[in-house]
């Protein structure tokens, strides 16, 4: 009796952008070579393409506007602060991912999200007194701009995830252990973006 032989499974080429909001960020695909500078915050390398958006809503709202970009799925990796249950170097997948404004009318019922603020909140203390909001999350990070990704690819129909190193318990806590905290967050953003190759 002769098995018939396993299909050959043809390796899609899907069109991947990669959305950093600091070239610290992005030189963890950057350094993976041979990508070409189409402009100051834009590269490309065969399927892949890089956007180094700024950081905040004003910035990647101009950056968007500017670039319109288009892929097959939109991959936003980060830096972003713990609120619960999070500790600096973890890697941080949201299922839920909300603006302030919209935090602001929702109740938070997922296991994982990500909170997208106007401006970064100075440390834990403060966000909790500012947001009193149904925290049934069991892991809480805050960002400042995958919540504007999201909208602008979801208007796309274009598929998006955000993943998340968590860099600090707060502006203040950032401030002050950033540059010892540097070389551990760029090793953990450069295990996330390989992981996405």
């Amino acid at each position: 009796m002769v098995l018939p032989s396993k299909p050959k499974l043809r390796k899609m080429n899907l069109k991947k952008l990669f959305l950093f909001a600091t070239f610290f960020e992005a030189q963890a695909l950057l350094k993976q070579g041979n990508f070409q500078k189409i402009e100051r915050n834009y590269f490309k390398k065969e399927n892949l393409e890089v956007l180094i958006t700024g950081i905040g809503q004003k910035q990647v709202e101009k950056t968007l506007k500017k670039h319109q970009p288009t892929c097959d799925i939109a991959i936003n990796i980060g830096l972003c602060g713990g609120i619960k249950n999070l500790n600096i170097g973890d890697i941080f997948i949201p299922t839920t991912i909300f603006t302030e404004e919209e935090l602001q009318s929702n109740n938070i019922l997922n296991s994982s999200v990500l909170i997208t603020l106007l401006k970064p909140f100075k440390n834990l203390e403060d966000f909790l007194k500012q947001w009193s909001f149904n925290n049934n999350a069991d892991y809480l990070g805050a960002d400042l701009e995958a919540g504007y990704l999201q909208t602008y690819f979801k208007k796309q129909n274009i598929s998006f995830i955000s993943m998340k190193v968590v860099s600090d318990l707060g502006e203040e806590d950032f401030k002050t252990h950033f540059l010892q905290r540097k070389p551990l967050l760029e090793k953990r953003i450069e295990n996330v973006v390989k992981k996405q190759l």
